[in-house]
């Protein structure tokens, strides 16, 4: 899959892959030497404490640990998957306009993304940030990007540091920008007083 087939291809929507734990539909971003970015949007829940403004993680969220009074913020949240071009079986190209989704580039100053001529200068450039490697599989590995070379890069995760062989990164994502989505904040916090008043039933 060489840069001149793809570079048609920017700015419009597209499916990488057919299926399988790689494949996406995204906003291609950017075509460089030997890799493409494309943007996707995940919906992500975080959990606003009072009126401190602190925020717990998706995963207090998602176990309910928060006090009372504190409230579900739904958040749009764009991240940008990098795919070494050698990894990509196909790309498709949505011909008839309403097989995928709508998705443009969010309109905000905040809003950026690493792009380089090579797939070694991108992950020079995104040290120290959180990532995700892969998107399934045994390999697929989420941490920090501590270091990159020719060879592997090492992503530390928890106690481990793990050097993982560059040829076996098939994929890479980050996080770019969250924005906070009211129509899912009120669908999240209904569904979280439902299910607090079904916990309270059962124990009367």
């Amino acid at each position: 899959m060489n840069k001149g087939n793809v570079l048609p291809l920017v700015g419009k929507v597209i499916r990488v892959d057919r299926g399988g734990p790689e494949s996406s539909v995204g906003l291609l971003l950017h075509a460089g030497d030997d890799y493409i970015a494309v943007l996707v949007e995940e919906p992500v829940y975080l959990v606003k404490q009072g009126n401190n403004g602190e925020y717990l993680s998706e995963e207090d969220f998602k176990n309910g640990n928060q006090n009372n009074g504190s409230q579900v913020v739904g958040f749009k949240d764009f991240s940008v998957i990098y795919y070494q071009t050698q990894h990509i079986k196909s790309i498709s190209q949505d011909a008839r306009k309403n097989l995928y989704v709508s998705l443009t580039a969010p309109d905000s100053e905040n809003f950026e993304f690493i792009q380089d001529p090579i797939f070694r200068e991108v992950l020079d450039n995104m040290r120290y940030q959180w990532v995700k490697i892969n998107r399934g599989g045994p390999e697929k590995i989420e941490g920090i990007l501590f270091e990159a070379n020719n060879d592997f890069i090492v992503v530390i995760k928890n106690e481990e540091i793990v050097r993982l062989s560059m040829f076996h990164v098939r994929s890479l994502s980050y996080s770019v920008l969250k924005v906070e989505d009211p129509t899912l904040t009120e669908a999240a916090n209904a569904n979280n007083n439902s299910n607090s008043n079904n916990n309270s039933n059962e124990q009367k």
